[in-house]
C-alpha cells in the first residue's frame, strides 16, 4: 500500500464519521427545539385554560411518542347572562 491510498483512506474514514456526527448532531438539535416548542404550546394552552377549566393530558413514549389532552371548559361565573 502506498502513502497515497493510505491518506485517502484515512481522510475518506474521517470525512464518513465527520458526515455521521453531524446527521446527528442535526438531528438532536430539531428534536430540541421541537420539545422545546411543543413545551410552550402547553405552557399557553394550561394558562389559556386556569382557573376556567380542567385540562388532563398523558404522554406515551414507545415507537411514536403520542400526546393525549382532554379539555373540560367550564365558563366563569360572572360572565353568565
Amino acid at each position: 500500500m502506498d502513502i497515497l491510498t493510505a491518506v485517502i483512506t484515512v481522510i475518506t474514514v474521517i470525512s464518513a464519521h465527520a458526515g455521521a456526527l453531524l446527521a446527528l448532531w442535526l438531528r438532536l438539535r430539531w428534536q430540541v427545539r421541537h420539545a422545546r416548542i411543543q413545551g410552550r404550546y402547553l405552557v399557553r394552552l394550561v394558562q389559556m385554560v386556569a382557573g376556567h377549566g380542567q385540562l388532563e393530558w398523558g404522554e406515551e413514549h414507545g415507537k411514536a411518542h403520542r400526546l393525549t389532552m382532554t379539555l373540560t371548559y367550564a365558563p366563569r361565573a360572572d360572565t353568565a347572562p
